[in-house]
């Protein structure tokens, strides 16, 4: 009886432990973009309210493989849709650099640049010239996603803040 038990055991183990297997599957993506990958797949909830006030701002973040990993996708929302986007990374090959561009539910878009420093994204939204007029540092910190975005004015970056996001799994992008 008790050989039945571990031989039944042993078997449980293998039969549910293969699907979680099968969805740790590491997908190929291009190898400019694979500084992304801690990016990828998970979805995450910032509280970006204004320090001294009381007006939340929920925003919802979320990136993804696409295209047989020739592209990241990004989406979010904030306060479930009231403004959202979409961010399109890829690499050029005309330029040698990661470029992105974001359009947003508000009818504008941007794009820039994307680099890279240790395992921070550095993404630089450009003016119609190709000066920098924003930068958004991101990195993972445990499991949390670190936020800080900075605005250049007068031949200087501003003192960004810092926002965290919380892991948040069931949470949606929702656009109006």
């Amino acid at each position: 009886m008790r050989r039945f038990c571990i031989r039944f055991l042993a078997f449980f183990f293998l039969v549910t432990s293969a699907p979680a297997t099968v969805a740790e599957e590491v997908l190929p993506l291009h190898p400019k973009l694979e500084r992304l990958r801690p990016f990828l797949g998970m979805t995450w909830r910032g509280d970006l309210r204004d320090p001294g006030t009381k007006n939340r701002r929920i925003d919802v973040v979320r990136y993804d493989r696409t295209l047989n990993g020739e592209v990241v996708r990004m989406l979010h929302s904030m306060n479930n849709g009231d403004l959202g986007g979409e961010m399109v990374i890829r690499f050029s090959d005309e330029k040698d650099a990661v470029e992105y561009h974001y359009f947003t539910s508000a009818g504008f878009y941007v794009q820039g640049i994307m680099t890279f420093r240790g395992g921070r994204m550095i993404a630089e939204d450009q003016d119609a010239e190709g000066r920098p007029v924003l930068r958004t540092e991101r990195w993972r910190k445990g499991d949390a996603l670190v936020s800080v975005t900075r605005m250049y004015r007068e031949g200087e970056w501003t003192r960004g803040t810092e926002q965290i996001y919380e892991p948040a799994p069931d949470e949606k992008i929702r656009y109006r």
